[in-house]
């Protein structure tokens, strides 16, 4: 299903598509932001090593930006659960308190 939705990575054109716009590949290329990243992992995900986005934003500190990751034991991709509306509302209410 992947290579529907994002396409075959062992097309050299489309590998070097994704490559472009990956934030993994690209933390060279960030410069002053003031951009906040939270990042969601879910304890059961099936899908991505949560080590790999442990180390990506540990990165993203090193280049000085404001990162935090939260790891939902309970949750599998994309680190939300059904017991999750409060901690969408905190995360939420923390973007809007700090854009003012």
């Amino acid at each position: 299903f992947e290579n529907l939705e994002w396409g075959d990575i062992e097309n050299k054109q489309v590998r070097e598509y994704i490559r472009s716009y990956s934030p993994v590949q690209n933390i060279s290329k960030i410069r002053d932001s003031s951009t906040v990243i939270i990042s969601v992992l879910g304890g059961k995900d099936n899908y991505i090593s949560n080590t790999d986005v442990v180390d990506w934003v540990e990165k993203l500190r090193e280049k000085e930006l404001t990162a935090y990751t939260l790891l939902n034991d309970s949750a599998g991709h994309g680190g939300w659960d059904d017991d999750n509306d409060n901690l969408m509302f905190s995360i939420l209410n923390y973007f809007l308190e700090t854009i003012g």
